[in-house]
């Protein structure tokens, strides 16, 4: 399992859209499925942002969703595509994207 965290404060271009001081989204990620397992969101606005992440867990939804979404921007709701490209960025290749050196996928 693999966690990701977002901290969001009122300097951030999210925050200068609300007047939201602080705040985190964290989301707990399967390494083997990417599956979202589990969503924390701490702060001002946290009831309005909650949902997002309810709905994908329960459509069965990926990581991959947030990556692939478009979130308004800048909205605090687009915290999300943060966190999901942060995730992105740390989780192992799957096997059907890995090139090898000559240029050929891996089996």
């Amino acid at each position: 399992m693999n966690h990701c965290d977002l901290i969001f404060s009122g300097s951030g271009p999210a925050g200068r859209s609300a007047t939201i001081q602080d705040g985190m989204l964290k989301m707990l990620l399967s390494l083997k499925t990417r599956n979202i397992l589990g969503a924390q969101i701490i702060g001002e606005g946290a009831t309005e942002l909650i949902h997002i992440g309810q709905a994908v867990m329960n459509l069965k939804g990926t990581m991959d969703y947030f990556v692939q979404a478009t979130f308004n921007h800048p909205t605090l709701a687009e915290a999300y595509k943060v966190v999901g490209l942060d995730a992105f960025k740390r989780m192992p290749i799957p096997k059907e994207f890995k090139v090898s050196k000559k240029g050929k996928k891996t089996k």
